[in-house]
């Protein structure tokens, strides 16, 4: 097994993960939507590492292709009321013309590129897995 820091490639025998500390994280999610942040927590997992508490959060793919259908994650019972769904008009619009709607891969994506806006370079821990 290989581990490493950083930006990384798309390869269908690694498993990504977006690992931030916990700090970052609650800044980035803060500014989120409703449904984004119940999404985005569902897939978070705390940890300790390197003497920080981190969050870490499967990248789309990690559970085998498709997040949204792995038994791993219930997305169908969030604990959300009706006004915290946003209208599918919000959605960004490049998002908006390839997938229509909310769902919880726009969500990750919308979660994503806020962490790229949001954080500098080195405060995104990234961490690639591969197995040869």
């Amino acid at each position: 097994m290989k581990l490493r820091n950083g930006f990384v490639s798309n390869s269908s025998s690694s498993s990504f993960v977006i690992v931030l500390t916990k700090e970052n994280h609650e800044k980035v999610l803060k500014e989120q939507n409703p449904y984004v942040q119940a999404i985005i927590n569902l897939l978070a997992e705390e940890r300790s590492g390197f003497g920080m508490d981190l969050v870490s959060i499967p990248t789309w793919g990690t559970a085998g292709g498709d997040w949204s259908e792995s038994d791993r994650f219930d997305f169908h019972n969030l604990d959300l009321s009706e006004d915290d769904y946003p209208d599918d008009a919000d959605l960004p619009e490049d998002l908006l013309k390839d997938y229509e709607e909310w769902n919880p891969y726009t969500a990750y994506m919308v979660y994503e590129r806020a962490v790229n806006e949001t954080l500098d370079l080195d405060d995104i821990l990234g961490l690639e897995v591969n197995f040869y």
